[in-house]
């Protein structure tokens, strides 16, 4: 079949997770590859795109650009897909650093897992522990493929891999097989994201360990704002901040260091008066800061990593 002469070869830089396909997508045989409308929501699927050469029909897409970039938050986000052989990602890492697991299959898990970065070496394979569920070691079986995500610095680290040999002894520990791609997003630590929910505090800062509730309205890497009738605490006033996001469609509970930063006196839209604290966080767990940093991909540009 030979494809019309309208056809013009898509230049395959211009995909990256979080993009909006904005015209229909083609094979070299003419046949529809993506609608137009769909989202580039994770690693996976832009591999899949980018394994094929893509047209696009410029009687339909006429000088427009057939993908469009996440141009609201584009100043606020840097998402950009690197070749893993000039991105050397083991050396982002440290022996004993988490990295994130998810399977690929619909009939596996859909729960994420850490696991330890134990080593690796570039264009080879990345070495790491196996999943630990009550105490008990997963089985994994060699070949199973899974979305990857770490964290480094302020930067994400997603792309896809399989397992390629897993190892019982001396210890239980796989060797991923080295990405071709790397999706490495950046996003300011005071981004914030408006929110609406519901919050509980412990005030460490007072004899009885006081407890109080309140609406978290925005959160981000470094800290919140919270609304509340009375307040939970005083400026200085040490917490821990406990509440549940929705993320990639699971929901996860955070515990949270905090500390209260600022405090002012609102009237709200139904004419009472609110009290809007603003909370710093204090030293994140490492797992819980990869997930809230998921999260805050995820609301900028509905990028779900893995």
């Amino acid at each position: 079949m030979s494809r019309p002469s309208s056809f013009q070869l898509l230049n395959k830089s211009t995909l990256h997770i979080g993009a909006t396909i904005r015209h229909p997508l083609f094979d070299a045989n003419g046949l529809l590859v993506s609608p137009a409308g769909q989202v580039i929501q994770n690693a996976a699927m832009l591999d899949e795109l980018r394994a094929k050469d893509l047209y696009v029909d410029s009687e339909i897409s006429g000088d427009q650009n057939p993908i469009e970039s996440m141009q609201k938050n584009g100043k606020d986000i840097k998402v950009e897909t690197v070749d893993a052989s000039k991105e050397n990602i083991t050396r982002q890492l440290e022996i004993g650093d988490n990295i994130q697991l998810k399977f690929l299959t619909t009939t596996g898990s859909q729960d994420a897992f850490f696991v330890k970065f134990l080593g690796g070496m570039a264009q080879r394979s990345i070495v790491c522990s196996l999943p630990v569920v009550n105490d008990r070691v997963m089985f994994i079986k060699e070949g199973s493929a899974f979305s990857v995500s770490l964290f480094s610095g302020r930067n994400v680290y997603a792309f896809t891999t399989t397992a390629e040999v897993v190892y019982s002894r001396p210890y239980p520990h796989m060797h991923l097989a080295y990405p071709r791609t790397v999706t490495m997003s950046k996003i300011r630590r005071s981004q914030r994201i408006q929110v609406n929910i519901i919050t509980s505090f412990t005030n460490l800062s007072t004899l009885l360990k006081s407890k109080a509730s309140g609406m978290l309205v925005d959160i981000s890497m470094g800290g919140a704002l919270v609304e509340s009738h009375e307040g939970v605490g005083q400026v200085g006033h040490e917490l821990e901040c406990n509440f549940k996001l929705q993320i990639n469609g699971s929901e996860t509970f955070f515990t949270l260091p905090s500390h209260i930063c600022s405090q002012r006196t609102i009237q709200s839209d139904s004419g009472k008066l609110v009290i809007q604290q603003g909370l710093e966080f204090d030293d994140i767990p490492y797992q819980q800061k990869i997930l809230l940093q998921n999260f805050i991909l995820q609301s900028i540009s509905n990028i779900q990593l893995g």
